[in-house]
């Protein structure tokens, strides 16, 4: 509630003229009050735009997490597949990093780092115990001890060969 207001009538010019200047400077106040205002709503805007562009961004960096531990967790399973023959299922299953409860960008991350890691060991090994096998493989089934006698009785064999 505002106080009384007070009205002066007067015919002094002195007076007249003061009253003009205090409107005349009051005029760049209220502009200044307006201006402050369009400027604060232009703020106000232009923060709930950013507000909802991070949003949107924290979504999609979510999103892309969760593609990442599906992806990262299907290539651990289908080594895990095919390191089964070799024996490793149970050094496999004792050394995975643990899926964290916590759904923290931070310890998924980490999650998925640990894994991948883990992924590129058993690579390794893999690689390294699938290429012994088949070096195995070939020394036994196509050494010069096995594939010479085949080759000789085909050479026998065949119409042209004589006796």
């Amino acid at each position: 509630m505002s106080g009384p207001t007070t009205v002066i009538f007067t015919a002094e010019p002195a007076t007249v003229i003061l009253a003009a200047a205090a409107n005349r400077a009051a005029e760049p106040l209220r502009a200044g009050y307006q201006e402050a205002a369009d400027l604060h709503e232009r703020h106000s805007e232009a923060s709930d735009k950013n507000r909802a562009a991070q949003s949107a961004a924290s979504a999609a960096g979510q999103k892309a997490l969760a593609e990442q531990v599906d992806r990262a967790e299907q290539r651990y399973q289908q080594l895990s597949q095919l390191a089964a023959p070799f024996g490793a299922m149970a050094a496999l299953r004792a050394s995975q990093p643990q899926r964290p409860v916590e759904q923290s960008p931070a310890l998924i991350a980490a999650y998925v780092e640990q894994l991948q890691a883990l992924i590129r060991q058993l690579e390794a090994a893999l690689r390294e115990r699938m290429g012994q096998a088949g070096r195995a493989r070939v020394e036994q089934q196509y050494c010069l001890q096995v594939t010479g006698p085949r080759l000789a009785a085909l050479l026998q064999s065949s119409p042209g060969a004589s006796n």
